[in-house]
């Protein structure tokens, strides 16, 4: 099992032209217990639950920053978007000791309707 920390906000490019994760104050952080082979869905599914979030209306953007070293000064934040990236997430967060920090971004699902006349 492996400790995961993650937090909920928004990447922000500051003035120095890097990024930075923005804490959104109102959903805060979690920690949780997951297995080391968790699939990206039941990853997403536990997020849902312990930042209560309405998955109807909402969707989760999974993120990460690698931690700085001569190859990835400035980095850009890295998207996890399936079972394939989460295991590569799962390997760098273990080569940082645990360093590194799952980011969560919450985004309103847009719905477009369109109305038919007659």
């Amino acid at each position: 099992m492996l400790e995961l920390y993650s937090v909920c906000g928004l990447w922000k490019l500051t003035n120095n032209m890097t990024w930075e994760f923005e804490l959104d104050i109102e959903l805060g952080a979690s920690l949780v217990l997951i297995d080391e082979h968790i699939t990206y869905h039941a990853l997403v599914d536990i997020l849902v639950e312990d930042f209560q979030i309405d998955s109807s209306t909402n969707s989760l953007k999974l993120s990460y920053k690698l931690v700085s070293t001569s190859t990835t000064i400035q980095s850009h934040p890295l998207y996890i978007r399936n079972d394939r990236q989460l295991a590569t997430f799962m390997h760098k967060f273990s080569q940082s000791g645990g360093l590194l920090q799952l980011c969560l971004t919450v985004e309103q699902i847009s719905v477009t309707v369109e109305q038919v006349f007659q």
